[in-house]
């Protein structure tokens, strides 16, 4: 059993009810969290030692401004692991305590010429909150510096504020993002030549080189 007491495994989500118990319980395989909360409008059955919390029906911009404002209110632990009804944890054996030493770690993304880029023209790497891993710290400074969730690039996602958009404002109060060989251990999204392909975690069924995920749900 791997311990991860300065952990919280955490599921937000208003729909695929079913579907985030089931990816909650795969991520509950073979390790020990600090705290295992359940963030919905809709009260599941759930397993035993699994926190559940109200909130209001989140629509998908909801989602993003939930994660983005709030969520660092439910988390007493250093860090979260924030899981999906598409993303979790499926290689627990493959967990590093060298995760623990950034403030967010997640999949890495593909090159894109137009996409993922800073106002300083930076292309971003590591950003994917699919499955990730944030700090406290790193949650509760969108708040601690008034920054509102913007729209941008033609999103609204919560992760492409957290890791792009705000990027130089989060490095300048210390925030420390994974590096894509490190993130590529800790997750996949999607094939990249020269990274690791085994994983601690995953995201997105719609990726064919996922197709091998799907057990662990069906």
């Amino acid at each position: 059993m791997i311990k991860l007491k300065y952990v919280t495994l955490v599921v937000v989500t208003s729909v695929k009810i079913e579907q985030n118990v089931k990816a909650l319980i795969k991520s509950m395989g073979g390790i020990e969290y600090g705290a295992v909360k359940f963030i919905s409008n809709v009260r599941p059955e759930l397993p035993n030692g699994v926190e559940y919390i109200e909130c209001e029906p989140l629509t998908y911009d909801g989602f993003s401004e939930y994660t983005f404002l709030k969520l660092w209110k439910h988390i007493d632990t250093s860090h979260c692991l924030l899981v999906h009804h598409d993303g979790f944890v499926v290689r627990p054996e493959l967990w590093s305590d060298e995760f623990l030493t950034t403030d967010y770690i997640g999949a890495p993304w593909v090159y894109s010429e137009t996409s993922y880029l800073t106002d300083e023209g930076e292309h971003v790497s590591v950003g994917n909150g699919g499955v990730c891993l944030r700090s406290r710290k790193f949650l509760e400074l969108p708040t601690k510096l008034g920054l509102p969730l913007t729209h941008r690039q033609g999103f609204y996602n919560d992760d492409g504020n957290f890791c792009v958009y705000y990027r130089k404002t989060f490095l300048e109060n210390g925030i420390v993002y994974a590096s894509k060989e490190l993130a590529s251990k800790f997750s996949t999204e999607i094939w990249i030549p020269g990274l690791s392909q085994q994983s601690f975690g995953f995201h997105g069924f719609g990726y064919a080189h996922n197709t091998e995920f799907r057990k662990h749900v069906e």
